[in-house]
């Protein structure tokens, strides 16, 4: 038994259409064009797509992979190339930047030029294959992978058609990009108002005898005439199809890319009235489809640029909150700094470790040297080679105090091998120099770090260095930290008054 409504052939005893599923027997509504009067818009898109999805495009699957591998392929090569040139460049012995500058923009800017019309005539090439391969499964003719390559190197003058045409539109378009405002809006408008045109003129071009090119323009232009809104609405339909590529990773692609393709064959010959689609029920006009698709579209971008915002927001917030904590400690008596840690980590690697708040400020000392420490600062005692800390966790600051042996080097020795150890975890350090203060000779520098800043002093005195350096967060405040930092303090005419007092 055959279907009124699709022809397909069914066996006997099925009450409904294998095919389009309609209930056999029943005879189809009249065609509205075939008496006068036009389709519905719903009618003919629904009707062209549910055609396309049921046509067998295995050749036209297989020509897009191929088309995505020939892609890959083309970016492969350039991306390699555009490598070597670079490495060349980087490793070349010219000892002229400019030169070397000027040599590796005008190589990129070649190979880029170069990429792009490779691309362009490939993309061009393998489309016009692919259209002719899709018209032939609308037409229900017999089509073949091999249209691929074949149809447009027997045609060539059509390809040259639709290469110059994509060419010269590629070039209008980049070129109003160029220009603010107007030029944005104008290339609004002509790819609302184009893009209709161009995605029949491919066909157009397959179909056509010998007319040339400006003339098959108008012709499709004259075709698209008050259907664009139709051709918006179809292409609008897929939308939810393509949403499936982001859980698919783009897989879906390979299928529904041919799907669209040939439903959009079926609209190219629906408006040639070359056939007739109005197999399917009405649903939603066109308009109607392309309004509820800019609503869907224009909120999806906004939840996008939200989303976008608040995360980089908050990367910015929490970047700047892990700027401010305490996160570095050190791990032995070379100060090496560990960013990782925090205090509370710091104080749990030593098992001598001792806490006590200082209650006022004054002197405290080691050995023969003498400090002044702030109120409110912790004292964490390593009796090791007479070395002592104090730390203030409100300022995020410490005053630090060692007494060795003095080596055969001499204290400038001593004090450049410690400011080069600095720099590994300083962005800069002042020149070391000797100041006289309170009658005796003291090496200091100042280091400066993204997170970090400390001033480092060294005094020799009866084969003993003693070294002290102060150390804060760069985030805090620093008029505080001007008044409650220590500057050291050595007996015996060695002092150095703290900085809340005159020098």
């Amino acid at each position: 038994m055959f279907c009124s409504f699709c022809g397909h052939k069914n066996e006997e005893g099925n009450k409904f259409c294998s095919e389009c599923g309609r209930e056999l027997g029943k005879t189809p509504p009249p065609n509205k064009e075939s008496s006068g009067g036009p389709v519905d818009s719903s009618i003919t898109r629904k009707s062209l797509k549910k055609d396309a999805l049921n046509k067998k495009k295995g050749p036209l699957y297989l020509a897009y992979i191929l088309q995505v591998i020939i892609t890959v392929a083309v970016v492969i090569i350039f991306l390699v190339i555009l490598g070597a040139i670079l490495f060349q460049t980087a490793t070349s012995t010219s000892s002229n930047e400019v030169q070397k500058l000027a040599t590796l923009l005008v190589s990129s800017l070649g190979i880029g030029l170069l990429f792009s019309i490779i691309m362009q005539v490939i993309t061009t090439l393998c489309n016009l294959g692919i259209f002719k391969i899709a018209l032939d499964i609308s037409r229900d003719q017999p089509s073949s992978l091999g249209n691929l390559f074949s149809y447009p190197i027997h045609n060539f003058s059509k390809l040259m058609k639709l290469l110059v045409v994509n060419i010269v539109f590629t070039l209008i378009m980049t070129i109003l990009q160029q220009i603010p405002i107007v030029g944005s809006l104008a290339y609004l408008v002509i790819i609302i108002y184009v893009t209709p045109v161009l995605a029949i003129l491919p066909f157009m071009i397959i179909d056509d005898k010998n007319t040339n090119i400006l003339e098959l323009i108008k012709q499709a232009n004259n075709l698209v005439t008050k259907k664009r809104i139709a051709y918006y609405a179809l292409i609008a339909s897929f939308i939810g199809w393509y949403l499936l590529a982001i859980p698919t990773l783009g897989l879906i692609l390979l299928w529904l890319v041919p799907y669209q393709t040939t439903a959009l064959s079926n609209f190219y010959l629906s408006l040639k009235k070359e056939k007739v689609y109005n197999t399917e029920p009405s649903g939603l006009s066109d308009t109607s489809v392309v309004v509820i698709s800019a609503i869907v579209g224009v909120v999806g971008i906004i939840i996008i640029v939200f989303a976008i915002s608040f995360f980089l927001v908050s990367t910015k917030l929490s970047n700047a909150s892990d700027n401010l904590k305490d996160n570095y400690h050190y791990d032995d008596y070379n100060d090496d700094y560990d960013y990782d840690y925090d205090y509370d980590d710091y104080y749990d690697d030593y098992d001598d470790y001792e806490e006590e708040i200082l209650e006022t400020q004054g002197e405290v000392t080691i050995g023969e040297l003498s400090l002044y420490i702030p109120y409110d600062y912790y004292k964490s005692s390593i009796t090791e080679n007479a070395w002592e800390r104090y730390w203030s966790e409100e300022y995020d600051a410490q005053i630090s105090a060692e007494i060795t042996e003095k080596s055969s080097a001499t204290l400038r020795d001593y004090m450049t091998q410690d400011k080069n150890s600095n720099l590994d975890y300083f962005t800069t350090c002042s020149e070391i120099e000797t100041k006289t203060i309170n009658n005796h000779s003291w090496d200091t520098y100042h280091c400066e770090g993204t997170y970090l800043s400390g001033t480092y002093y060294a005094a020799e005195k009866e084969n003993k260095i003693y070294y002290v350096y102060m150390e804060h967060d760069i985030y805090d405040e620093t008029d505080t930290l001007e008044y409650n930092i220590a500057v050291p303090l050595l007996e015996n005419s060695l002092a150095i008054t703290s900085r809340n007092s005159s020098v």
